[in-house]
This record gives structure tokens, C-alpha cells and sequence, in this order.
């Protein structure tokens, strides 16, 4: 058996696959995992029964003694019916992160065996892989917050990460939760920012990138202060620096591993990633379309020299952008304009034509007109409020009210409000 050792030893290492695999824990169930990871070394050949005292757990996680005793078995059995799914070439793998859990009575401590197929994403990790310490992940009270620690962390050390929102809603499982952006900015984006700032080595600033009017991206920008103490690695090992960069090129950048390997080896890491500022600014300039190859061009030759050039282009097609939206703001407020004073010419032109005239005298004429041409609203009014005749002045009445007099009563220019522009 391993037991949990020296609580200053708290580092763990996943394989980024796994960091970016789709599942959905309770925070306690993912502390309960963390833990358990941390009694991995980095030289184990396979997994073993891992032993994970409780006392312990409430020690880390400042959690109720007593209620953690009681709800071991219950957070254990959970788990085993937990699915992540990890991508993969051809699609994703579907498995549990444990394949059998035991919790004795009374003996304090619950033990964990992760599922063999979890071996290459946990063991021997040699490259692609992030390490960091638990304990800046276990104070987090939400397990979203847990899940973007990790997904920026791996980017860390590059200082930011872009990811579609779809594709963030999808690896933290969110479903039809916080449906709407707004909710999922408040309670996902705007919560993990703030607890990451007050509990970790971690906080970040973001950029909302819109296709149209909607938010379809965002892009991170990362500060890791442990990046100040954290240095060297074991000897024959890829600084995970190196393999961050090799999965940046590849994934936001679409090289293929051997072209981004190739990249890595060649220059230094400034160099990459001022010349991959270039591609991304000229990329959201509209510059640049076919990224990959741009990119293994920016590489080559060096773009950064024409940086100020790029800032230039990049603050004309701002002022461009931004003068677009003024005309198309000022058009939206003219056609409103337009709109209030139909309303206000086809309502005093109402008020002079039925001076003379009782609602009763048309209220009969305009049932019939109502049932024929708005029934839902009809029977809405009929069912819910009573005597069509007493609730003319009703929110969905009155407009449709209004323009049954405008066409029995008024000339043609009154109509509709394309006549009236024409007039």
C-alpha cells in the first residue's frame, strides 16, 4: 500500500490529455482524486492500492469532520459511476477514473485503485504533460474553478490559452446549464477568476472575441507566480515549458507534432511566442486566413521586425470596426426615431377620428377582426382578463386595437409605417 506522505510534497502530474478530458465531479469527490494523485512518483511503473486517510482529507480540505466520515462510502460509490472522456485521434476513450474503491467501517481511511487504462496519462510522463501543486487547487469551492486552474495551468508558462466557449462548455460538461453567456460568464468565468486570484499561484484576465454579436471565444492571459520560485526538472525529462509549446503550436495553431517539435527545437521560446503574437493579431486584423502556413512563415523569417507595422494596420481596422458600429448605432436610432413618431402622428390622428364615436360603435366591427386576424391574442384576453371591450388599453390589445382604427378610420399613409415614410 502507499499511504499519503509529507504534506509539503503535494505536486502532481497529469498527461494534458487528461487535463483536457470532459467529466464532471463534485468538488469533494475531484479533492478525493487529487489527493490520491499526489502518492503517484514520477518513477511508478503501474499503479498501486492507494490509501487516503480521512483525517487527512479534512485536514487538506478544511472540511466538517464528522460529516466526512459519514459520507465517505457514499462520495466512493459516486465515483465509480463517474465517466471522463479523454480525446484521441479517432474520437474520445470513455472510462472511470477508479476501478475499485474500498471503505472499511470504522478504519478512517478510504482506498482507491485508479483504472489501468489511466496508466499512459499518469505514468513514466516524460512530455505533454502539467505538474502542479494541490494545494493551491483544493480550497476552490467550485469544481469549475478546479477544472480552468487546470486548463490554464498547462498553458501557463506560455501566459495564455484561447479557447471557444463551446468548446469550454463541453470539457466542463456544462450542458443546457447556464445556458445564456451572461449566466456562464457570472458563475463560471468571473467566480474561477476570482477564486483562482484569492487561493492560487494563478490569475488571469480575459478577452471576450465575438463572431458577429455573439462571444465565441475567449482568450486568456495568464499570470503564474510560481513560475518565479519553480525551476529545473528531473534530468532526461522535457521542461514542460517545452511541451506546453509543442501543444500550443498544434492545437491553436494546427502544425502537426512533427512540425511543432521541429519549431520547438530550432528556436528559442521568445522568439515563438513573439512571432505567434504577430500571427494572432494579424488573424484577428482579418489578415491572415490560412493560419497554419502563415504561422510556419512567421517562424522562419521572423515577423516580429513588423510588429509596429501590424499595430498600425490593427489600429486602422479598429477605427474602421468602431466607425461601422457608430453609422449602424446611428441608423438603429433613426429607425426608432421613425418608428415613435408614426406612433405619435397615427395616435393623434386617432384621437380627432373617433372624437365623435364610442368604443362601442367599433368594438364589434374589431372582435370580428381580432378573432380572424389575432385569435391567440383573442382568447388570451377573452380567458384571462374578461370583456374584450374593458381591456382595450391591454399591453397585447392596444397595438392591434390601434391599427384596426388606423385602417377603418384613417387615410392609407397611416397604415403601416412604410406608407407613412413614403408620405
Amino acid at each position: 500500500m502507499v499511504e499519503a506522505g509529507d504534506r509539503q510534497v503535494m505536486l502532481i502530474r497529469k498527461g494534458n490529455d487528461l487535463i483536457n478530458a470532459r467529466h464532471e465531479l463534485t468538488v469533494n469527490e475531484n479533492r478525493l482524486i487529487l489527493l490520491t494523485l499526489t502518492q503517484i512518483l514520477p518513477s511508478d511503473e503501474d499503479f498501486k492500492p492507494y490509501r487516503l486517510k480521512i483525517a487527512d482529507f479534512v485536514d487538506y480540505t478544511s472540511t466538517n469532520n464528522k460529516a466526512m466520515y459519514d459520507r465517505a462510502r457514499q462520495i466512493t460509490k459516486s465515483l465509480m459511476g463517474k465517466v471522463l472522456e479523454i480525446p484521441q485521434d479517432n474520437g474520445h476513450l470513455q472510462v472511470s477514473f477508479i476501478s475499485r474503491a474500498r471503505y472499511e467501517r470504522g478504519k478512517g481511511y478510504v482506498e482507491l485503485s485508479f483504472d489501468p487504462v489511466l496508466k499512459p496519462y499518469l505514468l513514466q510522463l516524460k512530455e505533454r504533460y502539467t505538474q502542479y501543486d494541490v494545494r493551491n487547487i483544493l480550497p476552490l469551492q467550485s469544481f469549475y474553478s478546479q477544472r480552468i486552474y487546470e486548463l490554464l495551468k498547462q498553458y501557463a508558462r506560455i501566459g495564455e490559452r484561447r479557447m471557444a466557449v463551446d468548446d469550454l462548455r463541453e470539457i466542463l460538461r456544462l450542458s443546457s446549464a447556464y445556458d445564456h453567456y451572461g449566466s456562464f460568464k457570472k458563475r463560471v468565468i468571473l467566480q474561477a477568476q476570482r477564486e483562482l486570484g484569492e487561493n492560487t499561484d494563478l490569475s488571469f484576465e480575459f478577452i471576450e472575441i465575438k463572431t458577429g454579436r455573439k462571444v465565441t471565444h475567449l482568450h486568456f492571459r495568464i499570470e503564474d507566480r510560481s513560475l518565479l520560485s519553480q525551476r529545473g526538472s528531473t534530468p532526461g525529462e522535457k521542461e514542460p515549458t517545452t511541451t506546453a509549446m509543442v501543444d500550443l503550436l498544434m492545437g491553436e495553431f494546427g502544425l502537426s507534432k512533427e512540425q511543432a517539435e521541429e519549431a520547438v527545437r530550432r528556436h528559442a521560446e521568445d522568439y515563438i511566442v513573439e512571432n505567434l503574437k504577430v500571427v494572432r493579431k494579424r488573424f484577428r486584423a482579418g489578415l491572415v486566413k490560412n493560419v497554419t502556413p502563415y504561422t510556419l512563415k512567421a517562424l522562419e523569417k521572423d515577423f516580429r521586425i513588423k510588429a509596429s507595422t501590424l499595430e498600425q494596420e490593427q489600429t486602422t481596422a479598429l477605427n474602421e470596426a468602431k466607425e461601422a458600429l457608430r453609422a449602424e448605432e446611428d441608423a438603429r436610432a433613426a429607425e426608432e426615431a421613425l418608428l415613435q413618431g408614426f406612433d405619435d402622428a397615427r395616435s393623434a390622428a386617432l384621437t380627432l377620428a373617433t372624437a365623435d364615436l364610442g368604443a362601442e360603435e367599433l368594438v364589434g366591427e374589431f372582435e370580428l377582426f381580432i378573432k380572424k386576424h389575432h385569435r391567440f391574442a383573442y382568447d388570451y384576453v377573452r380567458k384571462h382578463e374578461g370583456d374584450l371591450l374593458d381591456n382595450l388599453d391591454h399591453a397585447m390589445i392596444r397595438p392591434l386595437y390601434h391599427q384596426f382604427l388606423a385602417r377603418r378610420l384613417l387615410p392609407n399613409e397611416f397604415h403601416s409605417i412604410e406608407a407613412w415614410r413614403a408620405e
